[in-house]
């Protein structure tokens, strides 16, 4: 089934056995990528599931430690047109950040115990942006974004951070990714 979420258990005869199911049909899409971080900052790692199909929103599974997963609140995209790609990373501040990539957006989530707050720029009409990838590219110990175009001739795109101020800066002001 490739809505789920599937575990290898390790025993004399290895198998692979259901974690977790996503109620979505089959003809819509399936979910493409896994990014595992603690998302509740508990210490355990959760798994983010983005979907490319409605709802278009990064899934949240919730680890209770012992591998058990629960769902959390989902991080809304901005648009609803499939999700490409996510990234996860915690920044020098302690920040917990996913990146989520997608057609007509780009959307990043700072994320605390309470929920999260979302930034998102736009992309230019028929542009996807994916991969990403969340990193310190720069060596100032800020995470840094980098970013594939998947249409574009001119290639990937890199913020530098502190993303969150950056990024603020750039939504307010209506900037679009051309």
């Amino acid at each position: 089934d490739q809505n789920s979420l599937w575990v290898v258990r390790y025993s004399d005869e290895p198998r692979i056995e259901r974690l977790y199911h996503f109620d979505l049909p089959e003809n819509l899409g399936r979910p493409r990528q896994v990014e595992a971080m603690d998302v509740d900052g508990d210490g355990d790692m959760d798994i983010l599931v983005p979907f490319q199909v409605k709802p278009v929103q990064v899934n949240v599974l919730l680890n209770d430690g012992r591998g058990n997963l629960t769902p959390g609140r989902p991080l809304a995209f901005p648009v609803q047109k499939g999700i490409r790609g996510i990234a996860a990373g915690v920044d020098k501040d302690g920040a917990r950040y996913v990146l989520a990539s997608g057609y007509y957006a780009l959307a990043l989530y700072r994320l605390s115990p309470e929920g999260y707050e979302m930034r998102s720029l736009k992309v230019k009409h028929m542009e996807s942006m994916a991969p990403v990838v969340l990193k310190d590219v720069d060596g100032d110990g800020w995470l840094d974004a980098v970013v594939a175009r998947a249409l574009k001739e001119e290639g990937g795109l890199v913020f530098y951070g502190p993303l969150w101020e950056h990024w603020t800066a750039l939504e307010q002001q209506g900037w679009t990714i051309e």
